[in-house]
């Protein structure tokens, strides 16, 4: 047994209002059958004609007909048997009844039986129409009706980041960041911003590090220019490790280069913290910020 499901209103009626086509084809006869017919004094109310003065009408028009279709046309499950992105149109023929009731509907032209089955069942839900005249009589009239399936595309494929950059790498980086015993000895705090590569293959390269705010501005005594280079050396050093244990970027396990801005942060307890924003200029993936907390010494 195949099942069928119902699919969003908007792909019903993408594959409707796609295709002009849908207005309906009602007449297989010419314009002069319709001529010579008008032109009998009595009509045969019990044949169906194929062309009328008046053809058969849908009770609100074209429109309300398409509003119908789309609220019940179920398309199969297996999307995929079908093709994602394809389309089909089946060509439904009924008559239209001189009471305006709709029967005797067949596929006339069609491309699956699931599909053909499913427009004759639409079909056969319609609601009385406007029937058909002839002299202002009340006749049978043919009714000719493309339905377009209209398949949706195919599901984008979620993409998932793993490796460097990740909820991964900054756990990677938590059992091994170490705050430098010089450092807290000389009451060293700040942020240091490391912009680095990490290349499809793991390679690990830093761009270029910035320290806010400089720690010998800070009023700690005796800070040099080789302290500040201590917790830089320490934040590039935990970085690289990290990145070599969880490797590249990924998205959905293929590797691709990339660039980062990571900002640590290095923070003595009970020893005043001035917060320091750097945002840099090149396009870079920035990273949370990280907080290795020391205690006083």
């Amino acid at each position: 047994m195949i099942k069928i499901k119902r699919l969003p209103k908007w792909i019903h009626t993408l594959a409707l209002l796609s295709s002009l086509t849908l207005v309906p084809v009602c007449a297989h006869g010419t314009m002069n059958e319709m001529l010579a017919l008008s032109a009998k004094d009595t009509i045969d109310t019990d044949k169906v004609y194929k062309v009328v003065e008046i053809m058969p009408e849908f009770i609100g028009g074209s429109e309300k007909m398409l509003e119908f279709i789309n609220e019940n046309l179920q398309y199969p499950e297996n999307v995929a048997d079908y093709g994602y992105g394809s389309s089909f149109r089946v060509i439904v023929q009924f008559v239209v009844g001189r009471d305006g009731s709709v029967s005797k509907a067949k596929v006339i032209r069609g491309k699956d039986p699931v599909l053909d089955a499913e427009a004759l069942r639409v079909v056969s839900m319609f609601p009385k129409f406007k029937p058909g005249s002839m002299n202002g009589k009340a006749v049978n009239v043919f009714f000719t009706l493309p339905i377009v399936f209209k398949f949706p595309d195919a599901p984008e494929e979620p993409v998932v980041i793993t490796g460097c950059g990740t909820a991964e790498f900054v756990e990677a980086m938590a059992g091994i960041w170490h705050y430098p015993e010089k450092a807290i000895k000389k009451s060293l705090t700040g942020t240091v911003y490391v912009t680095f590569d990490v290349d499809s293959d793991g390679t690990f390269k830093v761009a270029y590090t910035k320290a806010f705010p400089d720690p010998r501005k800070s009023g700690a005594p005796g800070v040099q220019k080789k302290d500040i280079q201590m917790l830089i050396d320490e934040a590039v050093r935990t970085i690289g490790t990290a990145v070599g244990q969880v490797g590249p970027a990924k998205a959905n396990g293929e590797p691709f280069p990339s660039r980062f801005l990571l900002p640590v942060r290095f923070q003595i307890a009970d020893k005043p913290y001035v917060k320091a924003d750097y945002t840099p200029m090149a396009p870079m993936t920035i990273l949370e910020e990280v907080v290795v907390m020391a205690e006083s010494d």
